[in-house]
């Protein structure tokens, strides 16, 4: 089995995409980028999560994937003090364990698996966040389309929609399988 990743370097200084591979296990992170000020930046956070990852399956290596990313959330919130849910960065996760004959997979946000298989290329996505506020979306699309830039307005609405992003995301239901 060949395992292959690959990443764009992010703007210099900000830090917020990271993979790391241990024996048995590849994880994507893409933090996410925070318009509300008082939301901590997502460098430090994925900077943190992959370490926590690693230990928490290697330490039970059957453990479930969606179980193994919920206790590393819950240790790297706790190494990074003062950050509670809607204040807290948060990243998309896409996670790779061989097993045997078996894969393991799991991606949480817009992150995505692309598996070669006999019967082609497959993509494992998960598009529930692309589901909250879709009117807020488009608006900040078609502005753009527009012609009218990052702008003040473009940036209210990129906070208006990360706002109610915040209610899905660093929550357990959103590791519901």
């Amino acid at each position: 089995m060949e395992i292959s990743t690959a990443a764009l370097p992010a703007a210099p200084g900000s830090g917020q995409d990271e993979h790391a591979s241990a024996e048995d296990l590849v994880i994507v992170l893409d933090g996410a980028t925070a318009f509300d000020p008082t939301t901590a930046d997502a460098s430090a956070y994925v900077d943190c999560l992959p370490e926590r990852l690693v230990a928490a399956l290697a330490a039970q290596p059957s453990m479930d994937l969606a179980d193994g990313l919920a206790a590393a959330i819950a240790a790297t919130t706790t190494d990074l003090l003062g950050l509670s849910p809607g204040t807290a960065p948060t990243s998309t996760v896409a996670l790779l364990r061989p097993r045997g004959d078996v894969l393991d997979l799991l991606v949480l946000g817009d992150s995505a698996i692309h598996l070669a298989t006999p019967d082609g290329v497959k993509r494992l996505s998960d598009d529930r966040l692309a589901s909250v506020t879709p009117n807020v979306r488009a608006s900040s699309q078609q502005r753009l389309s527009d012609g009218h830039g990052y702008d003040s307005d473009h940036r209210a609405l990129l906070n208006e929609l990360q706002r109610h992003q915040a209610t899905a995301r660093n929550v357990s239901r959103l590791l519901d399988r």
